[in-house]
């Protein structure tokens, strides 16, 4: 009872009945396509012979398995997420470990009609790797068809994925500045500290610039994974909102953190706004005022903590780990 639905209708042949005295069943095989299922009602279903069902392609390549996995979902706000779901995790479970550790590197698209493809690159490593993976994209598509502007029409998708049956995980021990007072834009040097799975030490040295702001102003910098930040931005971003554009929901899953980096974030304690998804950091007070014409709308808020400048790192592994530095922009001396 699905209501409006368009499905492809096939031939089947029962090939044989299952008796059972708590509940029998036919066991039967679908064979050649016939027409498209039109209506979907309690009552029964209406069908079209001769017609074709508008069908969303799902091409699924195992890299390092040299399979690839050709399919077709059918086009329904519930069903195709679900379905995407299955398909993703039933193929990674077929070709890799079903219990145990593993590790997946995947690069995808989903294909949406007239908007900007949304592109998924990410590493999972876990004994719920595929799990996770499928889940997100099962997710994915299901506010895609269901966002609140229009219908949205998923032409295909295309996932190219590369398994381990082995961990892939790494931890952030320490992170180093080289001094703790810096001049306006100067370059800052970050050392950073990470173990692996099994114990094994590896550094990384970066260099960021330093924002320009004002001498004796102080600013932070945070270094921590993607899980962190995020939770750090949902403290300093109290609000509800959700993008009601499809557009702009694209844009924040294509903005989604990824688990195979550190984020380095510079912050200040100074006002912020957050509207209709966009940061405005550290602004004047007066600035701030004429932005905030609707300090109860759910799509804006104010913000104690302005992000001045954000970069990230990637790391062949998945990441954890959160540092905290307290620096101070210095003044220029005349020679």
């Amino acid at each position: 009872n699905l209501g409006s639905v368009d499905f492809p209708l096939h031939k089947a042949e029962v090939i044989s009945v299952v008796p059972s005295y708590e509940n029998s069943f036919k066991l039967a095989a679908t064979r050649n396509q016939v027409g498209a299922v039109r209506q979907d009602r309690f009552s029964g279903v209406l069908a079209e012979l001769g017609q074709s069902p508008a069908m969303i392609p799902l091409k699924i390549f195992l890299k390092n398995r040299n399979r690839r996995f050709n399919l077709e979902m059918v086009d329904h706000p519930l069903l195709t997420p679900a379905l995407t779901y299955i398909a993703l995790l039933n193929a990674l479970q077929a070709e890799f470990q079903e219990y145990g550790f593993q590790s997946l590197r995947v690069s995808g698209k989903i294909f949406v009609e007239n908007e900007d493809n949304v592109v998924l690159e990410d590493l999972y490593s876990g004994t719920a790797a595929a799990d996770e993976f499928s889940t997100l994209v099962m997710v994915i598509n299901y506010f895609l068809m269901n966002n609140r502007e229009k219908a949205a029409r998923i032409q295909k998708m295309d996932f190219e994925i590369s398994g381990r049956e082995a961990l892939q995980r790494a931890e952030l021990e320490n992170a180093l500045t080289d001094k703790v007072a810096y001049l306006p834009e100067e370059l800052i040097a970050v050392e950073l500290k990470l173990k692996h799975e099994k114990g094994g030490p590896f550094s990384e040295t970066l260099q960021i610039k330093a924002p320009n702001l004002k001498p004796g102003t102080e600013f932070y910098l945070l270094v921590a994974d993607a899980a962190e930040v995020s939770d750090f931005d949902a403290k300093a971003v109290k609000t509800a909102f959700f993008p009601s554009n499809l557009g702009a929901l694209i844009r924040a899953i294509n903005n989604i953190r990824k688990n195979s980096r550190l984020y380095l974030k510079l912050f200040v304690p100074a006002q912020g706004i957050f509207i209709r998804g966009f940061e405005y950091s550290h602004l004047p007070a007066s600035l701030s005022n004429v932005l905030l014409f609707n300090s109860l709308a759910k799509d804006q808020t104010g913000m104690a903590l302005s992000t001045v400048a954000e970069y990230q790192f990637e790391v062949p592994a998945v990441v954890t780990g959160k540092k905290i530095f307290k620096l101070r922009i210095q003044e220029r001396k005349n020679d």
